[in-house]
C-alpha cells in the first residue's frame, strides 16, 4: 500500500516531466530594466514587517514575493503550492535536470565536465554540479538530450588520469524535487509495447495517448518512426515503479455518423521494466532478491552484479 507522501511526489513529478515535455523551448523571465534616474521607491517600516504584502527587488530582478511565516507548535513554519515549486524549477533550469550516481569513485569535477558531454555526444547546454561525493546534478537544455541521456542505464564513462585511462561507472536517475541521496527514485524507463495494434494506432498522437495510462510517454521506437516495423508498436515510457501497472487499455472508437461505438481491449507488455526495492529504496532488486543477496554477499549489495533490468543494458 503506497502512503500519501509517495503518491504526493510521484504525482507532482509526473506533472512536471509532462509541462517539460510539451515545451519546446524553455522560457525564461526577463528582468525589467529600470529606467534611467528612477528612484527607487523606499518601502515603509509597515510593509517591511509584513512579509505577507512586503516585495523586495534582488539584484534588479522582478519583485519577490515572500511566503508569509507563521509559528507552529514553537516552530516558525511556511507553505509553498505545487504551483510555486514549477516556477522555481523553472528559475533554477531544472525541467530537464537527470541526477548521475557514482558508486564507486569518480574524477574530479573539471574532467568529468569533458568527459561526461563528450561520452553522451551532448548537442545543447550541460551544466554539471555536485551534490554530494557520489551525486552529480545534470542539467541539460532541451528534450532530445534529456531522452537520450536518461536512456543510458549503466555507462562506464572513460577518464586519462595521470597518464593512466579508468573508468567509472556512472547511472543515471531522474532527479525529482524530493531527491534523497540515501534512496533512489522509484521513476524509472521501459520500453512498453502494444502487440497487435492496428496499423493505423501508430501515429503519434495514438501512440502517446495509450502510452499516457501508464505513465509519461517520451519517445517512439526509431523503427516505428522510420515505419520499418509496421508489426511492432513499442513506446519509451516513464513509469513510477511503486505503481500498480495496468496489463492492458480499453480503446472505444466512435462512429460520428451512425454513433456505433467499436470497443477493443489492447494488451500490454513491459519490456526491460526495472525492480524496486522498497527494503532500501533501490532500483535493481527486489526486497527478496535483497535478503538472498546480503546473505551471500556479506552485507553490501554490489551494482555491478544485480540482476535487475536496469542494469543490463540501454534502454
Amino acid at each position: 500500500m503506497r502512503c500519501a507522501h509517495t503518491s504526493t511526489c510521484c504525482a507532482l513529478t509526473s506533472r512536471l516531466m509532462s509541462k517539460a515535455l510539451e515545451a519546446s523551448v524553455i522560457e525564461t523571465v526577463s528582468p525589467q530594466p529600470r529606467v534611467v534616474d528612477e528612484t527607487p521607491e523606499k518601502p515603509s517600516y509597515a510593509s517591511i514587517s509584513n512579509p505577507s504584502t512586503y516585495t523586495k527587488k534582488s539584484d534588479g530582478k522582478l519583485p519577490l514575493k515572500l511566503k508569509p511565516v507563521i509559528y507552529v507548535h514553537g516552530e516558525p513554519t511556511t507553505s509553498f503550492n505545487f504551483s510555486d515549486l514549477e516556477s522555481y524549477i523553472q528559475e533554477e533550469n531544472l525541467q530537464y535536470a537527470l541526477v548521475a550516481k557514482f558508486s564507486y569513485g569518480r574524477s574530479d569535477m573539471i574532467d568529468l565536465r569533458k568527459s561526461f558531454t563528450r561520452h553522451f555526444a551532448i548537442k545543447g547546454d550541460c551544466n554539471l554540479g555536485l551534490l554530494d561525493h557520489r551525486h552529480v546534478l545534470v542539467r541539460l537544455s532541451n528534450r532530445e538530450d534529456f531522452v537520450e541521456v536518461y536512456s543510458r542505464a549503466v555507462s562506464f564513462i572513460t577518464m586519462t588520469e595521470k597518464g593512466v585511462n579508468n573508468q567509472y561507472q556512472c547511472r543515471i536517475q531522474r532527479w525529482t524535487p524530493w531527491f534523497n541521496p540515501k534512496e533512489e527514485t522509484s521513476i524509472a524507463l521501459a520500453w512498453t509495447f502494444f502487440p497487435s495494434l492496428s496499423t493505423q494506432m501508430f501515429a503519434r498522437e495514438a501512440l502517446f495517448s495509450l502510452a499516457s495510462s501508464i505513465g509519461t510517454p517520451l519517445q517512439v521506437d526509431k523503427a516505428k518512426t522510420g515505419k520499418s516495423r509496421p508489426s511492432v508498436a513499442r513506446v519509451k515510457v516513464e513509469v513510477n515503479l511503486l505503481s500498480s501497472l495496468p496489463d492492458r487499455v480499453r480503446m472505444f472508437f466512435k462512429d460520428e455518423k451512425n454513433g456505433v461505438v467499436k470497443e477493443v481491449l489492447q494488451k500490454i507488455v513491459y519490456d526491460k521494466l526495472p525492480s524496486y526495492c522498497t527494503t532500501c529504496k533501490h532500483q535493481g532488486h527486489k526486497e527478496e532478491e535483497r535478503r538472498l543477496t546480503m546473505e551471500v554477499g556479506g552485507g553490501r549489495i554490489d551494482e555491478t552484479k544485480i540482476n535487475g533490468a536496469k542494469f543490463e543494458e540501454d534502454l
